[in-house]
């Protein structure tokens, strides 16, 4: 069965659900074999391979390796082997995360990140780690939200499709407006003008609305706005947070103005995603 590919690069820019996270770790030892059983996976998932190595063997690409710290990326339509070597155990006595999870898109349908099995090397994968264990202890903690643990899903997804962006913006055409991108993305609460970023990038503010409209296919106020109510949607999911104070922490002082810009951009008034965790 063939899905829509949604690359990670571009995974930050989409409205999108996670469902069914189940997460795992596993104890692995030197030769054990994985291979997808018939029919493929029944889901996507992802692994950080905290403590062990992997070799990987997919059908009409040469073999490739995961090495300790890397995560990979798992589609429910990989058909694939893998073996492992260098296995020791972590702190945890394990040397593997597993999350499994479902995606669909605004529209309800679901969707991949890739076609076959993909190797990302996080920058900080301690940080990543962490975020394996957490998911894994709060699944397991019978009182923990559900939203919560789709929230520590969705900043894993998110952090990981900014690297992947990261890296491919800066070796291509739009390399001129990175920083001004980097920045909005890092301080979107905040707003920031457009000619400070132009400056930022050393072009002129024209030169930079014209190149972040056809990387981002929107203006640098809408990005910001769209970056801000996907933030509050995830802490409104989490359960942490009131809408009053999920507004607020998104950068916007009117509550009632911000429940008027979310259901413009998403369809659903805040209160309802709070109330019903959808």
């Amino acid at each position: 069965m063939r899905i829509r590919v949604i690359p990670f690069a571009t995974l930050y820019q989409v409205d999108y659900s996670i469902l069914r996270v189940v997460p795992f770790y596993h104890r692995w030892h030197d030769g054990n074999t994985f291979t997808t059983p018939e029919g493929g996976r029944p889901n996507s998932g992802l692994m950080y391979f905290s403590a062990c190595e992997t070799d990987y063997s997919v059908r009409g690409v040469p073999p490739f390796s995961a090495a300790c710290g890397d995560i990979s990326y798992v589609p429910q339509t990989a058909d694939y082997a893998c073996r492992f070597r260098n296995c020791t155990l972590n702190k945890q006595r394990c040397n593997e995360y597993l999350i499994n999870f479902e995606l669909f898109d605004e529209f309800g349908q679901p969707f991949a990140l890739a076609e076959q099995v993909k190797i990302i090397r996080p920058r900080d994968h301690i940080w990543y780690a962490r975020r394996f264990e957490e998911v894994l202890q709060l699944f397991h903690h019978s009182s923990a939200p559900k939203g919560q643990i789709k929230a520590l899903v969705y900043s894993i997804l998110t952090d990981l499709s900014l690297e992947q962006r990261k890296e491919h913006l800066s070796a291509g055409k739009y390399a001129q407006i990175a920083p001004g991108l980097l920045y909005l993305e890092k301080h979107f609460r905040e707003n920031p003008a457009v000619p400070d970023l132009a400056e930022l990038c050393h072009i002129s503010e024209s030169s930079f609305r014209r190149l972040f409209r056809a990387y981002t296919g929107l203006a640098p106020q809408d990005y910001a706005a769209r970056l801000r109510i996907s933030k509050a949607r995830l802490l409104l999911e989490s359960g942490a947070m009131s809408v009053a104070e999920a507004a607020e922490a998104v950068g916007y002082q009117d509550s009632s103005y911000f429940s008027r810009v979310f259901k413009l951009k998403t369809g659903i008034l805040p209160k309802d995603v709070l109330k019903n965790g959808v």
